[in-house]
């Protein structure tokens, strides 16, 4: 070789010890609980992503509807991720998580 594999290696390695870190941070959280019922929550067939739109263009839903349906569910998120950071700041983070988790529940049937 050329010498530069060598390097690339060392880059993934570095870069595999930073991910590991973070996850180490993660799983020490104190908000580890509200993260995971947050996930798990959403990990469903009932999240905005790929399985649901396809579920709705197998039932028969026009593009230009799944379209308006994808852009409404970003706009959504963008809006989320813009409030939350206020919302935490004034509620603190396990308040936030109960409160996100329980709006999640409440509206969820009704989407």
């Amino acid at each position: 070789g050329d010498g530069g594999d060598g390097g690339e290696r060392l880059r993934g390695w570095a870069l595999f010890k930073v991910g590991l870190a973070a996850w180490r941070v993660f799983f020490r959280q104190r908000s580890l609980p509200v993260a995971l019922a947050h996930v798990l929550l959403n990990a469903s067939i009932l999240y905005p992503g790929t399985m649901m739109v396809a579920y709705l263009a197998a039932a028969g839903m026009q593009e230009t509807s799944l379209g308006i349906f994808r852009g409404s569910c970003a706009a959504a998120s963008v809006l989320a991720t813009l409030l939350t950071s206020r919302w935490m700041s004034r509620r603190g983070i396990f308040a936030s998580g109960f409160g996100f988790i329980g709006f999640e529940v409440a509206w969820g049937p009704l989407g």
